[in-house]
């Protein structure tokens, strides 16, 4: 009895072995081979935004026009009148040089040109007359009236009157000449600044000796600022004058424009490029400031993300868009790339592109069917 008990039991636990394949066979049969089953992919949208293309710069801010006021003469500082921070107007005394050796020697040469000036007429006046004596026995000696002899003498004392007068005449031109410098010296001792602005720099005090050349006070004109920078001279095949310039370095973003671009380049062969801007207290003359200069910038481009675009040879270039769950191989042309965004030509705005799948692209192909996940 035992025996049948324990073939029964084997019968059963067979038999219900035998179901489960049966079962698990028949589950397999309903499902699709992997092959099948469509491919998990990433897409993103391909967009209608602007687009720029910039370059970097390192910007310095400086004033509109700066003035390094320096003495032309050798002279003693007699007063300082402007110190760092205060403001000027054009005209205005800056600094003072002692004038009193000047003075001295304008007295001295008036004081000549006087003397000169008093007896200058008399020797003018008998230049003439002598002259017109001269005429008169000429003449006469021509008619036989008087001894050439006699015409002779008149002459010499004729030329010698011209000759005090002229060198009186030289001597006056040059006592006037020299009235003329040291008029001029004397208006070098008085230093005025040439524009409206702002004393910045003060390196002199009464008592000290001024020399030709030596720096002693700078002016600066703010009213209007320079973004200076130099760029590399290859630069020079895109930057032109009108190009935006953008910085944040103020908070939000501002914008200006290349002014100017200087025509040749310096030893560092470096390309001198300037902006004028408005005064504004956030721009401290001699910082530093981050620019960047938009080259190329366009309004409603195509945009896709850049791990989206393939290369197929070394020019020709691919995207995989997605449409009712299939995959389409398309050719675009590329045509700029900024901040992780491709411009492109050859699609619309609104399509799907495959930004990345769990196969690789290299499983990827036309007409295959995928299915989008987040």
């Amino acid at each position: 009895m035992k025996k049948i008990v324990r073939v029964g039991i084997v019968l059963v636990v067979i038999l219900a072995m035998v179901a489960g394949v049966a079962k698990r066979k028949a589950a397999l049969k309903k499902v699709k081979p992997y092959g099948m089953r469509p491919v998990a992919v990433h897409v993103a949208p391909v967009q209608k935004t602007m687009m720029e293309q910039s370059h970097s710069y390192l910007g310095v801010v400086e004033p509109w026009q700066v003035a390094r006021i320096s003495s032309r003469i050798s002279a003693r500082v007699e007063t300082v009148s402007r110190r760092e921070g205060d403001a000027v107007k054009a005209g205005d005394l800056l600094l003072q040089l002692d004038d009193k050796d000047i003075q001295a020697q304008i007295k001295v040469v008036d004081a000549q040109i006087a003397a000169l000036e008093s007896t200058f007429q008399s020797l003018e006046t008998n230049k003439k007359f002598w002259e017109e004596e001269d005429q008169r026995d000429s003449k006469l000696a021509e008619d036989g009236v008087i001894s050439s002899v006699a015409a002779a003498t008149t002459h010499n004392r004729m030329a010698e009157a011209v000759s005090k007068y002229l060198s009186a005449q030289g001597n006056l031109e040059t006592f006037r000449s020299n009235r003329v410098s040291l008029m001029t010296k004397l208006v070098y001792t008085q230093l005025t600044s040439p524009f409206d602005g702002q004393v910045t720099i003060r390196d002199v005090d009464p008592g000290d000796l001024a020399a030709p050349g030596q720096p002693l006070m700078v002016v600066e004109d703010r009213s209007f600022l320079k973004i200076s920078f130099d760029a590399p001279q290859e630069d020079m095949a895109f930057l032109k004058k009108g190009m935006a310039i953008r910085t944040q370095a103020l908070g939000d973003p501002v914008e200006w424009e290349i002014t100017r671009i200087y025509p040749s380049v310096n030893r560092a062969r470096m390309v001198r490029v300037e902006a004028k801007v408005p005064a504004q207290p956030e721009l401290q003359s001699g910082a530093f400031i981050a620019l960047q200069v938009v080259a190329s910038r366009h309004e409603n481009a195509i945009t896709i993300p850049r791990e989206s675009l393939m290369q197929k040879g070394s020019k020709d270039w691919m995207v995989f868009t997605v449409a009712d769950g299939t995959l389409h191989l398309r050719s675009v042309k590329k045509v700029m790339e900024s901040g992780g965004l491709v411009e492109v030509q050859g699609l619309e705005a609104g399509e799907q592109v495959i930004t990345s799948t769990f196969l690789g692209w290299a499983n990827l192909a036309e007409g295959l069917k995928v299915e989008v996940v987040k």
